[in-house]
């Protein structure tokens, strides 16, 4: 999930900074949270409706944990791997021009 959307993320968005890593680390992580919230509620309370609040709520301090770490690592190593993921891009960017191949 966090590939996929950071790989969109990255297309559509190309002057992306780390400000944009800190925001995407903090959607992503609340919503691997209450996916994982949600299927704990369905596996382990077998989806009982008296129980739905309470998972979620229980699930709160980790999420909030989750969430903290993943703004401190993207600050603490936004910079040198945005740097890295630029420079293997112009590295591997490969262009075809169709009319420079015929003439050859």
């Amino acid at each position: 999930m966090v590939g996929i959307v950071s790989g969109y993320v990255g297309k559509k968005y190309p002057n992306y900074g780390v400000r944009d890593i800190v925001l995407l680390g903090i959607i992503l992580g609340m919503a691997y949270n209450e996916l994982m919230d949600f299927s704990s509620w369905i596996v382990f309370y077998r989806a009982d409706p008296n129980l739905l609040v309470p998972t979620f709520v229980a699930g709160l301090p980790f999420g909030a944990l989750h969430i903290i770490g993943n703004v401190v690592f993207a600050l603490v190593l936004g910079k040198p791997v945005l740097t890295l993921f630029k420079r293997f891009q112009q590295r591997f960017h490969v262009t075809y021009d169709a009319d420079k191949a015929l003439a050859a």
